[in-house]
């Protein structure tokens, strides 16, 4: 009869005679065996890793990579905290947005850029303030534009004669048929000359306060023509 072995923890060895081990415990003990070489073979892996991280140039290798990540992570926060200050005129909103980059940490770093580069307000406090200012004077621009001199009252651009004081608002050239401002000395589209310029204040009381019917005392020189001529 053939001796039967015995596979423990130190290796195969002689089973005694007369006993005799299932096929199951000898696949029990082959388990063992190989589950012993696997774990010699990750720690003789961890020794040389170890080793490695353990030379001089690896260690600073990786110390200065992490200085490298740390001051990009701090210098984002500063520059979030400034850019913020210049897109909100309360002083808490920069803090929070610093500490929020802060507390993101480095791994988060990228995310949580691109998030404040969506999220923050697309102007900054000085260009809110410079369109307001713009708006604002386009607004004035087009009042004073589009209102009568003589009585305030909003009339359009091609008007010849305010409907509530009658007074003079532009004239119309006799060559093209343009209107022309009343401080014009000739056509700005085909050079008709007009004579002398009339503002509204330097016309005579009886010209601005004159039916709409009535002839021009301007004559053919000046180029004037009435609204229904």
């Amino acid at each position: 009869m053939a001796a039967t072995h015995l596979v423990t923890a130190a290796g195969p060895a002689e089973a005694p005679r007369g006993v005799h081990f299932s096929p199951a415990a000898r696949r029990t003990g082959n388990h063992i065996d190989t589950r012993d070489r696997l774990e010699a073979l990750f720690d003789q892996l961890g020794a040389v890793v170890g080793n490695v991280l353990d030379s001089v140039p690896v260690r600073l290798v990786i110390f200065g990579a992490f200085t490298y990540v740390t001051v990009v992570w701090l210098a984002v926060a500063h520059w979030v905290y400034r850019d913020m200050r210049r897109r909100r005129p309360d002083p808490a909103t920069p803090y929070l947005a610093a500490a929020a980059m802060i507390l993101a940490s480095p791994v988060l770093l990228p995310l949580s850029t691109f998030t404040y580069l969506v999220l923050r307000p697309a102007e900054t406090v000085a260009e809110t303030r410079e369109r307001e200012l713009g708006e604002r004077l386009d607004a004035l621009d087009a009042e004073l534009d589009l209102a009568c001199p003589g009585c305030g009252l909003p009339v359009e651009a091609d008007w010849l004669v305010c409907p509530d004081c009658r007074s003079r608002l532009a004239r119309r050239c006799r060559t093209c048929g343009r209107t022309m401002g009343l401080d014009w000395a000739l056509c700005g589209w085909c050079g008709s000359e007009f004579g002398p310029s009339v503002t509204p204040r330097r016309l005579p009381a009886a010209l601005l306060r004159a039916p709409i019917d009535q002839p021009s005392a301007a004559g053919p020189r000046g180029g004037l023509l009435e609204p229904g001529s």
